[in-house]
């Protein structure tokens, strides 16, 4: 799940935007390289967390205090992401397991396919349900293509 759309979602939701161009600039554009932006991508070593990414975020003045919960919070998050997927990586999934899209790349995917398409509305019975789409999604992911019979080829509007 290594998405510089899902992390940069998160960051808005946490209202941490302001802060964007300081995570661009550390090379934290993904939930799994802002884990590991100390050594002890745990955040157990608070000592190492503040120094080495409080104090390249923040202000050096203190006025941006109120955001170090919310940073730590968006760090565990990550945390969380980067464990996750090195577990999937040492221990993959069946051939059959679906692999979900995060809902931010779904948006911002669908959104980028609308921009490519031309005299084809992509919207109401023509919009991919979220099952037909995770089953592609697991395709490239896996490296696998597997037949995807008519009836499986539903419609969002079918889903709901």
């Amino acid at each position: 799940m290594s998405s510089k759309v899902a992390f940069t979602a998160a960051l808005r939701d946490m209202e941490l935007s302001i802060l964007a161009a300081k995570f661009d600039e550390n090379g934290w554009g993904t939930f799994e390289d802002f884990a590991f932006s100390t050594s002890d991508p745990s955040g157990r070593d608070t000592d190492m967390f503040e120094k080495q990414v409080l104090a390249e975020l923040l202000a050096a003045d203190g006025s941006q205090k109120k955001l170090i919960p919310k940073i730590r919070r968006l760090y565990a998050q990550a945390y969380v992401h980067a464990t996750a997927l090195m577990t999937e990586e040492a221990i993959p999934k069946g051939i059959d397991e679906r692999v979900s899209m995060h809902p931010a790349d779904r948006a911002q995917r669908t959104e980028d396919l609308r921009a490519r398409l031309f005299g084809f509305t992509l919207a109401g019975p023509n919009m991919p349900s979220t099952t037909l789409t995770d089953k592609f999604a697991t395709m490239l992911k896996k490296g696998i293509v597997k037949y995807v019979s008519w009836d499986e080829c539903t419609s969002h509007e079918q889903e709901l």
